[in-house]
């Protein structure tokens, strides 16, 4: 007689960044913000590293005011390769964006999108960053 035991699936349970790799990370997003943006009066930044992807991410928003108009600009990317995954601009708060292209990790081909909120979903869905 043959018995078959099944093994119950086991959902992995995800790896968290240590502190060391989240002080990296920080540290490299600052680095690589003020590079970008030596001025950065109008600009500020976030750092997350995902473990998962072994990816250090910089979140960088910057406010153009100029004119009396108002320019978004939204940039993601790889803090130690300085490899962007995701831009956003729009000359205005009231038009919609000229650039909205997010570059997901696991795939070849870019992902346009047409407003700020197709854009924050997209960096959710694929980054899992919140904006």
């Amino acid at each position: 007689m043959f018995v078959s035991v099944g093994a119950q699936s086991q959902k992995a349970t995800p790896r968290k960044a240590t502190l060391a790799e989240q002080k990296a990370c920080s540290e490299q997003a600052a680095k690589v913000f003020h590079e970008h943006f030596p001025d950065s009066s109008d600009a500020t930044y976030t750092s997350h590293y995902d473990p998962e992807a072994n990816i250090c991410y910089a979140h960088i928003d910057q406010v153009k005011k100029r004119n009396g108009d108002t320019a978004l600009q939204i940039i993601i990317l790889d803090a130690f390769e300085n490899k962007g995954y995701a831009v956003f601009y729009a000359p205005s708060s009231s038009r919609a964006p000229t650039t909205c292209t997010v570059m997901p990790l696991d795939k070849k081909e870019k992902v346009e999108c047409t407003s700020i909120d197709e854009f924050e979903a997209l960096v959710r869905q694929y980054f899992n960053l919140n904006n």
